[in-house]
């Protein structure tokens, strides 16, 4: 998709990491809003969550290895299923050692579905859900000039984007080049780090 190699770049002001803690704030918020008095409260448990267990009563335990960070009635994970390296697991109605993989598609909703006309495998996960995730690495450059000889063109030919064939893009790792401002902002999407000789090679040594 050509769709990242144009426009502007949007980023979180100091990080990513202001998404959640700005959740928390405003769940606190709320909460004190819509139930104050009660002893109910919204708590942030830094730990990497890698198991999920389901019991029989429908109760869902999060857990970092072997310690469980309790027990409860909805988890969202706001993450991509495929990349969140989390066990999703169903507690045996024979024996709760026994740990069955959770059909996550087949889940029957108590309150929406009747489980008698519930099907009896569960459905595939959509392809959103399974497509393998590419990793794409954006760069910006300042104070750049685009060698147009590493092109075997002429600087008159020098387009304002370059996309790279997918020969090229294995052998480069780089996906595209645009030109943001005429004064010398560039933006590279490639699927690595670009070392500083990449850089000069497109740009010259005076890059930034």
């Amino acid at each position: 998709s050509f769709v990242p190699t144009a426009g502007e770049l949007f980023a979180v002001c100091e990080g990513n990491g202001k998404i959640p803690i700005s959740a928390f704030s405003q769940a606190k918020k709320v909460l004190k809003n819509r139930c104050n008095g009660s002893k109910r409260k919204v708590e942030h448990i830094a730990k990497r969550v890698t198991t999920v267990i389901a019991n029989a009563d429908g109760m869902l335990e999060l857990r970092s290895g072997d310690e469980s960070h309790g027990e409860y009635d909805i988890v969202i994970l706001a993450a991509p299923l495929q990349q969140c390296r989390i066990s999703f697991f169903l507690q045996s109605h024979v024996d709760t050692a026994i740990l069955l993989p959770m059909p996550l598609n087949g889940m029957v909703d108590s309150d929406g579905i009747d489980a008698d006309e519930h099907p009896l495998f569960p459905r595939s996960l959509p392809s959103s859900a399974t497509r393998t995730y590419t990793q794409t690495i954006t760069t910006v450059i300042s104070n750049g000039r685009l060698q147009h000889k590493y092109f075997n063109i002429t600087e008159s030919q020098i387009p304002q984007s370059i996309y790279f064939t997918e020969e090229l893009k294995r052998k480069e790792k780089i996906h595209s080049i645009s030109q943001l401002t005429a004064d010398g902002i560039f933006k590279m999407l490639s699927s690595e780090k670009l070392s500083r000789d990449i850089l000069e090679a497109f740009f010259g040594s005076d890059c930034k």
